[in-house]
């Protein structure tokens, strides 16, 4: 009876252990990915497909209990211009249906892959639609409780991207591309004529973003370019800033290469004689991982000073760097936060200790930990001599 405790129990306690974590901090043994179909008129087929790795599963929709796998589940968010058309559909090359000893009950789950569709009419079709998928992965000795996924999908662009948080409901921002890169562009002032453009690259798990210091013939290195109109100038080579960056031998190229993963930022300094002008330009890079390269169209951006505004691709911001400069207007004898001093004086360790130990105790409610808690019981009071001893 010990052994059998055991063998349920501790996977499980080890399992939550090492996957309550932020994403990112593991590799996800399930790549996620949404393709859509018009079927007719306002029909449509959106598909959720899950990529799994080699000895993991994920579970089917089915609600399997308290004690069992948490069930996929995709919810869309309500939007008016939305209808879902029956439930969501399931399918897989592999179903795996019977008895789970893990888990102890019958359970129906996939292997290798698995689709879910879901069929809806759009009076719409040009206003993303948003929503959640929430899933559990397990092998036969561990679980994997990922953060939800948020998406949008654009079925008129036919784009599609997921996020850490919701998207607006319905939002009319453009949907992201499913390039494995994506680009932003942050611009402050420096001195007067002269300007900081901080280029971040995002990059997909699995790939990487070259260096602008490429000798031989190689990969195409990443370089920032500015319109010929005579509005600006670069000055000197940008700041290459990423801390996942490596450099030596290429196998796929043959020679020695430095390149980033992650993300990674090409900080330009860049003279502007004319701020009344837009100062234009393109980004020319390419990406590769382990099998294949990719050679994406050059990602143009636009820096208007005049009006304040930053784009770069189809998204737009604005200038954001002017706000350093104007904190030295703020009177430091008057400022805006008052009574920070009195504030101090009132707070204790005593209020620390308690809002910790009562943050401690929201956390024992927790998914990831509150299903635990009666199999840590049973195991410490089943486990011991007699039940004094154990509790």
């Amino acid at each position: 009876m010990m052994k059998k405790w055991l063998a349920a129990v501790l996977p499980l306690l080890f399992s939550v252990l090492a996957h309550a974590q932020p994403p990112g901090a593991g590799s996800d043994p399930v790549k996620w990915s949404i393709s859509m179909q018009q079927v007719e008129g306002s029909t449509w087929d959106i598909t959720f497909r899950a990529d799994i790795k080699k000895g993991w599963y994920v579970y089917s929709q089915k609600s399997f209990g308290d004690l069992g796998p948490m069930p996929t589940a995709i919810a869309f968010d309500t939007l008016a211009h939305v209808t879902l058309k029956g439930a969501t559909t399931e399918t897989s090359d592999h179903v795996v249906e019977g008895f789970d000893a893990m888990f102890d009950m019958n359970v129906k789950k996939f292997k290798d892959n698995a689709v879910f569709t879901q069929r809806i009419t759009t009076t719409d079709p040009k206003t993303p639609i948003t929503g959640r998928l929430d899933y559990q992965t397990c092998d036969d000795t561990q679980c994997d409780f990922p953060y939800p996924l948020y998406f949008r999908v654009a079925l008129a662009e036919g784009k599609w991207e997921f996020g850490p948080l919701p998207f607006p409901a319905g939002g009319a921002s453009a949907v992201a591309s499913n390039d494995p890169v994506t680009w932003g562009l942050a611009v402050s002032k420096k001195s007067e004529g002269l300007w900081e453009f901080k280029f971040k690259a995002t990059i997909g798990s699995g790939w990487y973003l070259y260096s602008q210091h490429i000798e031989g013939d190689g990969p195409i290195p990443t370089t920032i370019e500015l319109g010929k109109d005579g509005t600006a100038q670069l000055v000197g080579k940008a700041k290459e800033e990423g801390a996942h960056s490596t450099e030596g031998m290429d196998e796929m190229f043959g020679i020695v290469v430095r390149k980033f993963k992650e993300e990674v930022s090409f900080v330009q300094e860049v003279r502007v004689t004319d701020e009344a002008k837009p100062v234009t330009g393109l980004v020319k890079f390419m990406t590769c991982n382990d099998r294949e390269c990719t050679f994406p169209d050059p990602v143009p951006f636009t820096v208007d000073l005049a009006k304040g505004t930053v784009t770069i691709g189809a998204v737009t911001g604005a200038v954001g760097g002017e706000c350093k400069y104007k904190v030295a207007t703020v009177d430091l004898d008057s400022p805006v936060v008052e009574g920070t001093e009195e504030k101090k004086e009132k707070s204790s360790l005593f209020w620390i200790f308690l809002l910790g130990f009562g943050g401690g105790l929201v956390a024992l409610l927790t998914p990831c930990v509150f299903p635990m808690i009666p199999l840590t019981v049973s195991f410490f009071t089943k486990g011991s001599e007699d039940k004094a001893k154990g509790l």
